[in-house]
Parts: structure tokens; sequence; C-alpha cells
């Protein structure tokens, strides 16, 4: 895995996209909403939001790509200066 792919697993889309993202093709991506639908219905979430569960299931994936998009801003921070006594 390169660099880039661990700083963006799921990718910008299109041609640069990550590893990850060419792995979550848009019909597994659509499994892992139905089952995450599934789930946040079998649990009662949408009844304790007032909320359907594809809009739940929408706003948690959404959830996931901020947080990964947070997660390459760490590393790109984390990786991009020089510390104390590097040259």
């Amino acid at each position: 895995m390169t660099g880039e792919e661990l700083a963006n697993p799921l990718g910008a889309g299109g041609e640069g996209q990550g590893s990850l993202g060419r792995a979550l093709e848009a019909c597994e991506r659509n499994a892992f909403k139905k089952e995450l639908t599934s789930l946040l219905n079998r649990y009662g979430w949408d009844n304790f939001c007032e909320c359907p569960d594809h809009i739940l299931a929408d706003y948690a994936e959404r959830c996931l790509l901020g947080f990964q998009a947070a997660m390459n801003d760490n590393i790109i921070w984390h990786t991009s200066w020089k510390r104390l006594g590097e040259k």
C-alpha cells in the first residue's frame, strides 16, 4: 500500500481513488448501507430519532467519510513538518 493509500484509503473518487475506495464499489457500498439501515431499524434507532432509518444510515456513512478525511489531515500534519533536531 502506498503512502497516499495509507493517508487516504477511501480515495477522493475518480482516478485517484485509494485501494479501499476501489474495493467499496457501488454494489458493496449499497450492501453496507442496506445492512446499516437494517441494523438501525432492528435496534429502533429510527423510532428513537424520529427519522427514517435510511436517512440515519446516510448520515452515519457521511460521518465515517468525514472522520476518514480528518484522519487524513492528521496524518499529513504529523508527517509534513520537521521535528526538533531534524534536518
